[in-house]
C-alpha cells in the first residue's frame, strides 16, 4: 500500500520543481513521467537551460551567478529587465490571452524563484554564447535573459532529479496519462493511466478544504486539488491519498 499527498504528472523542469516545492512543505509526492529513466526530463532536458525573470541589475544577477565580470566595470552590460517589461512580453507573445492574476503572481515570483532552484542545487552562468554579442570589448546582454542553468538542459535535470530524490519524491517511470475526466453531478474525477504500458484505473476528489472556489477547483487546468485516489496495477491495488494540486 502506498500512499501521496501530491501527485505530480510530468517529469520535466516545472514538473520537478512542482514536486520539489510541495515536498519542502512536508507532503509526500509521486511524481509520474512518462519516459524511462535513461529518457526523463522532456523537452527541458534539450533547451539551453535558459531563463527570463525580472532583475534590477548586475547586483541581482551576482546573487545568481560568480562570474568575476560582474563586478569589473565595463566587462558586461546587464542592463536591467523589470516586472513591467516581462508582464508586457507576457501580453505580447500570449496575444494578451495570459491570465492576468497568474502573469502578475509569476512575474512577483519569478527571481525569488531563481534564487530558491540556486539553493536547490542548480549553478547558474551568464549565457554569453545565447544572449550576448561583443561589442567594442564588453559582451553587451539583450532581449531580458541573462543567466542559463550550467550544463544547460541535461544538467539542469540531473540536478533536479537529484533534489527529488533527496526529498524523498517517488518518481515512477514509464507512467502515462492516458485520460482526467470529472464525474457528473460529483466532485469525483476519474484517471486512466498505463505504467509501463500496462493498464491502470484511478478515482481523485476535489477537496474544497483547501480555501480554493469550486468553479477555479472544477478547471484542472490551472487548479486541481485532490484529497484521495485508488488505482489497480495487475493484481496488486495501490492507493493514493492525494490532498494537494494535482500537476
Amino acid at each position: 500500500m502506498s500512499e501521496s499527498d501530491v501527485i505530480v504528472v510530468g517529469g520535466g523542469n516545472a514538473a520537478l520543481c512542482a514536486a520539489l516545492a510541495a515536498a519542502e512543505r512536508g507532503a509526500r509526492v509521486t511524481l509520474l513521467e512518462r519516459a524511462p529513466a535513461e529518457q526523463r526530463g522532456g523537452n527541458s532536458f534539450v533547451t539551453a537551460g535558459a531563463f527570463r525573470f525580472p532583475y534590477g541589475g548586475a547586483d541581482d544577477i551576482a546573487k545568481l551567478v560568480q562570474d568575476g565580470a560582474l563586478s569589473r566595470s565595463g566587462s558586461v552590460e546587464i542592463g536591467r529587465y523589470t516586472g513591467d517589461e516581462l508582464l508586457a512580453d507576457l501580453q505580447r507573445v500570449t496575444a494578451s490571452r495570459t491570465d492576468p492574476d497568474l502573469a502578475r503572481t509569476f512575474v512577483s515570483q519569478a527571481f525569488p524563484t531563481m534564487q530558491w532552484l540556486h539553493g536547490k542545487g542548480v549553478q547558474f552562468v551568464l549565457a554569453y554564447d545565447r544572449q550576448a554579442f561583443l561589442v567594442d570589448g564588453r559582451h553587451r546582454f539583450w532581449g531580458g535573459v541573462v543567466v542559463k542553468a550550467r550544463g544547460e538542459g541535461p544538467e539542469l535535470i540531473t540536478t533536479l532529479y537529484r533534489a527529488a530524490q533527496g526529498a524523498r519524491v517517488a518518481i515512477q517511470y514509464g507512467a502515462r496519462a492516458t485520460e482526467l475526466r470529472p464525474q457528473a453531478g460529483t466532485l469525483r474525477w476519474l484517471v486512466r493511466a498505463t505504467v509501463n504500458d500496462r493498464s491502470a484505473r484511478g478515482e481523485w476528489a476535489i477537496d474544497r478544504d483547501f480555501g480554493w472556489p469550486t468553479e477555479k477547483a472544477r478547471d484542472f487546468g490551472q487548479y486541481l486539488f485532490a484529497s484521495r485516489a485508488r488505482s489497480r496495477r495487475g493484481p496488486r491495488e495501490v492507493e493514493i491519498a492525494p490532498r494537494g494540486r494535482l500537476l
